[in-house]
């Protein structure tokens, strides 16, 4: 399995809250289809998942986390362009590349005090 990283910036045009919004009614019927798409040879999608900054920010900024079968950089070019389409214009997207988990850390404990 394979994470495609992909980074959204969509600068300050209004309020940030409504801004957000757009976003999320336009990315997530997005998000929501891609696993259900015809399976090909590589870059199929089983997962994704949308982060979000959080606090004062001047743009709304997000990064995009699709897990994928097997990589294809092509693919990963392909759905950020596809992704730039569904968005706003003026939306900056722009693709990170491709990343493997290499460690992961245990479980932490949290400390009483």
């Amino acid at each position: 399995m394979t994470t495609w990283v992909i980074a959204i910036d969509m600068a300050a045009d209004g309020p940030l809250g409504e801004q957000h919004d757009m976003v999320l009614a336009s990315v997530q019927p997005f998000l929501e289809s891609l696993p259900r798409r015809a399976a090909g040879r590589a870059g199929n999608v089983l997962a994704s998942e949308l982060l979000s900054s959080t606090g004062i920010r001047e743009t709304n900024r997000y990064l995009l986390l699709v897990d994928v079968d097997k990589p294809s950089p092509r693919s990963l070019r392909m759905l950020a362009e596809e992704l730039t389409t569904v968005l706003p214009a003026g939306t900056n997207v722009s693709a990170l590349g491709e990343f493997a988990s290499v460690a992961r850390a245990s479980t932490s404990q949290l400390l009483a005090w």
